[in-house]
């Protein structure tokens, strides 16, 4: 007669993990797109200071400028075979499109916000006052 097959008690867990995983990439790969940001514009601000104001317009200038971090995102993962390269020339290509944008009038609000701070009367501030104060002394705060 046959003998019986014996199995082996498989161990069972006591304790689930109860943890996140996988955030450490995602928090690395978002500070390295920031830091491409950072690079692109830097990289903005040196060809705008190495690009001569007397043979060219400022319009021409901004677009040269918006685009030198685009090129230089767009070949950087070319030079830099990995994840790192690869997310900081996303962030260089995403700061050079917004100087684009900006240059072009597409979004013009984005490049110089209006500080506005009514101190004469107004429908909802009858006397004129900020915040407690006299209209001249509010002038002085906020100039």
């Amino acid at each position: 007669m046959a003998r019986r097959k014996s199995h082996k008690k498989s161990a069972h867990r006591k304790h689930r993990r109860r943890s996140i995983h996988g955030m450490g990439s995602i928090l690395t790969d978002s500070l390295m797109t920031i830091g491409g940001g950072v690079l692109g514009q830097i990289a903005s601000n040196f060809a705008t200071s190495q690009l001569a104001s007397s043979t060219m317009t400022a319009k021409s200038k901004s677009y040269i400028s918006a685009l030198v971090p685009v090129g230089v995102g767009l070949l950087l993962p070319k030079v830099i075979k990995s994840s790192v390269g690869k997310n900081i020339g996303t962030g260089m290509i995403v700061v050079g499109g917004v100087k684009l944008l900006q240059s072009t009038g597409v979004i013009a609000g984005i490049i110089s916000p209006v500080k506005a701070v009514a101190l004469g009367p107004s429908y909802q501030n009858t006397r004129g006052v900020v915040a407690g104060l006299s209209t001249r002394k509010a002038a002085i705060m906020t100039a």
